[in-house]
Formats: structure tokens, sequence, C-alpha cells
């Protein structure tokens, strides 16, 4: 609102303010953009236990899983679903939920998400990254 009136006004001094607050707010609004950016970016990010689980026990679990083959191929999937006798991949693709039947002598290994190091690397890691520039800029290094 200040912004506007000085546009209508022919007020040098008005007009300074207004370019002193409008730095300013700029200069402070960088590391927030950044930070959210950071936290999109990092929010797709999927982190996997190092333990290889059965798949009766990723079944069970009821979360996303990366399967690998004998030939280390990589398969993701929403979830792992026992039905009639055999297990199916679950996946999201344009909305629909399709089951893709997994051979289970093909797996090599049965990895459950990390459902803590998820959230903490889509959280934390943009934070530690905006402290790291925050740092370097009041150090005089200057990131902007």
């Amino acid at each position: 609102m200040i912004y506007i009136i000085a546009q209508f006004r022919c007020c040098p001094d008005i007009i300074i303010i207004n370019l002193l607050i409008m730095e300013t707010l700029k200069t402070q609004l960088r590391p927030i953009a950044l930070l959210l950016i950071l936290v999109m970016l990092f929010q797709s990010c999927t982190v996997y236990k190092s333990t290889s689980v059965t798949l009766d026990q990723a079944v069970q679990n009821e979360s996303k899983v990366r399967i690998k083959t004998n030939s280390n191929e990589i398969f993701i999937f929403k979830k792992i679903v026992f039905d009639e006798g055999k297990y199916y991949g679950v996946e999201r693709i344009k909305g629909k939920k399709i089951k893709i039947p997994i051979n289970e002598n093909l797996v090599k290994s049965t990895q459950l998400k990390n459902e803590l190091l998820s959230a903490l690397l889509s959280v934390g890691a943009p934070i530690v990254i905006i402290v790291g520039i925050a740092a370097i800029n009041t150090a005089g290094g200057g990131f902007y």
C-alpha cells in the first residue's frame, strides 16, 4: 500500500524510503524462497532401509518398497500385496492403482522405506543448507 501511495506523490523522500523497504524485503525473502524450493526438491526423496526383508514382511508393512532383481533391475512400488497366491507390486499410474505381478524367484532384495530418515531428509536437509548459506553471508563471503 505504501508503494502505491509513493507512485502518486512526487516527494523523493517517500520514494527512497520505499526503495529501502523493498530492498530489505527482497533480501529477507530470498532465504525463505530458497528454503521452499529446497523443501519441494527434497520432498520427493525416499530413503530405504539397508536390510533386506521377505515379501511377506513387505506385505505386512504396507509401505513403499524397492525391489532389486537378480539382473540388478530396480522396481519401486507403493506397496506389496498378496492376492490369489501371488505377490503384486502396487503402482499408481495416471491416478489408477495397477497391480504388477512379482516373480519371487527373480527377487534379489526387498527394501522397505525408512519413514524417519525420509522425513528428516525432506525437512532437515533444506534447513541445514539455509543455515549454511546464512553463515556464509554473515561471515562476509556473500552468496547473493
